[in-house]
């Protein structure tokens, strides 16, 4: 007996609920008719609507973001191009007959860019090294995350080193553009690097090829450290505009896209709960946590952008602490052996978080 396709009449449809509906997703969805299937793989669908909007459905255990619908149970796989129609409270994939329905879904709203943080730009300086061990105990790093532990230990001036990896060689061409990302942040000159960043626009490969993950990273680092902590240096939003247009002509839709939300602060849920957790001062270990989190993202996209936001974190700290060197400094404290290796000296009715621990 000839086995029904997914056209066939007999299959029935299958129905599926969304869990977390993203805020920009909703808008979306309630301004289209319908659109096309761009992509799919096995944890996410990722479509594009008759208003030209991207939005992706994903599995539950994946990490929300603003343009996510989160189902639970396993995806279809529909073939790029497949068409979808949407009704006031949900969509239908019409080839695989596949129907869902955000009627009870919670809607996540991405945080606000500006993060009301436990350390100043000094106290976050000082703290940044001593959690560099986060790294112990992840499995190996992927794309170009191979240069994590450089720019991590010289933001400013970071030696790479590629002896032994393989499978990142291919990404040695993007050394020279972070190498000159760091010089151009190493003197305040925002503009510079974006222009540097240039280079690493399309490298890789994938939806979201590693180079523009790191500058997303870098984007997202950049966009929350400025509105947190008002420092000088802001990327100029012309510069920034002119180099998002051109980054549309030479990578993927959906990576261009996702630049775009970096850029405003919006990034995925994992990456949001990592950032906030460094400017709270968390403890090594709920920092290795929410970093594990972080690069389940795509193949490597996680790590990528864990990276571009650590290049961020450290152009930006660098280039602050060095201007309040002349302010008097409040008074030094050893921090006892079975603490972190960094404690706040502000005096503050909110204890901070090593207070808690001790």
């Amino acid at each position: 007996m000839t086995r029904p396709t997914p056209m066939d009449p007999l299959v029935p449809t299958r129905h599926a609920s969304v869990l977390r509906l993203g805020a920009i997703a909703r808008e979306a969805m309630a301004a289209a008719r319908g659109g096309r299937v761009l992509a799919a793989v096995t944890r996410a669908i990722y479509l594009e609507s008759d208003r030209g909007e991207l939005t992706w459905l994903t599995t539950a255990e994946a990490p929300m973001h603003g343009r996510g619908l989160s189902l639970q149970g396993p995806l279809p796989l529909p073939a790029v191009g497949a068409t979808y129609v949407t009704s006031a409270d949900g969509l239908t994939l019409n080839e695989v007959r596949f129907s869902l329905t955000w009627r009870e879904a919670r809607v996540w709203r991405p945080p606000s860019v500006r993060v009301e943080p436990s350390l100043t730009i000094a106290e976050l300086s000082r703290y940044l090294p001593g959690v560099h061990a986060f790294l112990e105990g992840l499995p190996a790093p992927r794309g170009l995350a191979v240069l994590l532990r450089s720019i991590m230990a010289r933001p400013q001036e970071p030696v790479f080193d590629f002896e032994g990896n393989d499978e990142a060689r291919g990404l040695r061409r993007g050394t020279s553009a972070i190498a000159a990302i760091a010089a151009a942040g190493r003197t305040g000159n925002m503009a510079g690097v974006l222009a540097s960043a240039e280079d690493l626009i399309g490298l890789g490969e994938g939806l979201t090829p590693s180079g523009d993950d790191f500058i997303g990273g870098m984007l997202f680092g950049a966009a929350t450290l400025h509105a947190t902590y008002r420092l000088p240096g802001r990327i100029p939003p012309e510069a920034l505009h002119h180099f998002l247009i051109r980054a549309e002509a030479r990578t993927t839709r959906l990576s261009s896209t996702l630049l775009r939300d970096y850029a405003a602060g919006q990034g995925p849920e994992a990456l949001h709960h990592y950032v906030r957790a460094l400017l709270a001062g968390r403890p090594v270990a709920e920092i290795r946590r929410l970093a594990s989190e972080v690069i389940r993202i795509g193949a490597s996209t996680g790590w990528d952008s864990l990276t571009g936001l650590w290049m961020a974190l450290g152009m930006y700290t660098a280039a602050a602490v060095p201007s309040m060197a002349e302010r008097p400094a409040g008074p030094r404290r050893t921090p006892p052996r079975n603490m972190e290796p960094w404690i706040s000296n502000r005096r503050s009715r909110r204890p901070t978080t090593k207070q808690h621990a001790a």
